[in-house]
Parts: C-alpha cells; sequence; structure tokens
C-alpha cells in the first residue's frame, strides 16, 4: 500500500481567511491531479458519529476547538490516507514520498542544532488505516486531558504527543519516515534563499492562531521554535 493522493486542509467552514489562500493556492497548484478536501467542523463532527462512534464523546469533552482539529486530522490519515497540510504551509516542491505507512515531519531535530528530536502535526502523511494514528487516535480517546495553558494542548493532542508514542516503541511502526526538519520547517532567515533554490518541500508561516494563554514557561520553551 501508499500514501493515497489525497490532500486534507480544514478551516471552521468554507470561508478561509484572505491571508491563507495564496498559501492554499501553491498546495493545489503543485498537486493538479490529486483530489482535494477542505473539511470543516461540521464535516468533522460527521466523520467522527459516522465512522469513530467510540471517539464521540472524547471528540466532544475536549476542551479546545484547537484539540478537535488537532484529533480531526488523525482521523483524516486514519479513515482516507492522504497528506494532511495546515493552511499556513506554503508549498515549494510537490510531495512525492509516497512510498511509505507514513511521514512525520520534524518540528526540531537535534542533528540540525535544536535542542531535540520532536515532531510537529502541521504536515503529516499516511496510507489509510496505518498503526500508527490507530494509537494515537486510541491514547487520546482514553486518557482526559488536563489544560492549564497553550502549551499542555502540545502534549495531550499535539506534537509532543505524537513524538511521546512513536518514540516509546518505534519498531511496533512499519515504513514509517521521519525527514529533517528543514525539508518541511523552514528557519525564518533561510526562507528567501529556500524560495529561490526550491531546497525544501515547503514552509510553514506558523500562524498560530489558535494560542490563547501562554501560561507559566510556554514562552521560554516556544521563542526559539515560535518562528520556526
Amino acid at each position: 500500500m501508499a500514501i493515497p493522493r489525497v490532500i486534507h486542509q480544514r478551516w471552521n467552514t468554507r470561508e478561509i481567511p484572505q491571508k491563507y489562500l495564496a498559501w492554499q493556492a501553491t498546495v493545489r497548484q503543485l498537486h493538479p491531479e490529486w483530489d482535494y478536501r477542505l473539511w470543516t467542523d461540521d464535516d468533522d463532527l460527521r466523520l467522527v458519529e459516522e465512522r469513530y462512534p467510540h471517539a464521540l464523546d472524547r471528540y466532544r469533552s475536549l476542551p479546545r476547538d484547537i484539540m478537535r482539529y488537532d484529533f480531526a486530522r488523525y482521523l483524516y490519515l486514519h479513515a482516507f490516507g492522504g497528506l494532511y497540510l495546515d493552511l499556513d504551509f506554503e508549498m515549494l516542491l510537490p510531495f512525492d514520498l509516497l512510498d511509505y505507512g507514513a511521514v512525520l515531519m520534524m518540528r526540531r531535530t537535534a542533528a540540525e542544532g535544536d535542542a531535540r528530536d520532536e515532531f510537529g502535526n502541521f504536515v503529516l502523511a499516511g496510507e489509510p488505516r496505518h498503526l500508527f494514528f490507530e494509537d494515537l487516535i486510541a491514547h487520546i480517546v482514553e486518557h482526559e486531558p488536563t489544560i492549564d495553558c497553550d502549551h499542555d494542548v502540545h502534549y495531550a493532542t499535539g506534537g509532543y504527543l505524537l513524538t511521546e508514542i512513536y518514540y516509546a516503541n518505534p519498531g511496533r511502526y512499519s515504513r514509517v519516515l521521519t525527514p529533517t526538519r528543514s525539508l518541511f520547517r523552514v528557519l525564518k532567515e533561510d526562507r528567501d534563499a529556500v524560495r529561490r533554490t526550491r531546497g525544501a518541500y515547503g514552509i510553514h508561516h506558523c500562524d498560530c492562531s489558535w494560542r490563547t494563554d501562554p501560561g507559566p514557561g510556554q514562552v521560554a520553551a516556544e521563542t526559539a521554535g515560535a518562528d520556526r
């Protein structure tokens, strides 16, 4: 099995804010033969009700919308496979990493000077029903989160959770590619050069529109990666 040629993006409604339209266009222009699906809040709820009814109570009870948005992207990939991208991702090259069970993008990479290896969920890809996304969904369903500030969201449904689940037992997951951070998460100071050379698949602009409360310690923890 390979990753199917279908793109998933989402917004609350079908009225996407102007600031995202140019970046959305780069994704669609570079994948003209791919199916494209723009999900909305209503679509997400319908997906859970129809395909994951056992997860409905947890989906509804998640304390923040961003956590439902995180959860939904894992459901898209488990149910249908394909490529998920946040709307603040500017695509420079067509995605061609299709011969894998899952592709998990690095938010930070120790080998490139970051403090640690850490996954992000701004871009993800996978074949339908891959075990990693199955485990991720099961964990969210089975664990009630405690959220005191924005930073806790990363641990409950975001990149820290992906990192924890994968590295707890990497041998459990077959055919997983973890591309180095610079292929999908370009430092701000490098973006103009990368656009000229097409030296990465794209640029994550880190809009972070979901953040509401930094909380103790988050500012220091996030500053190094805030514009990466």
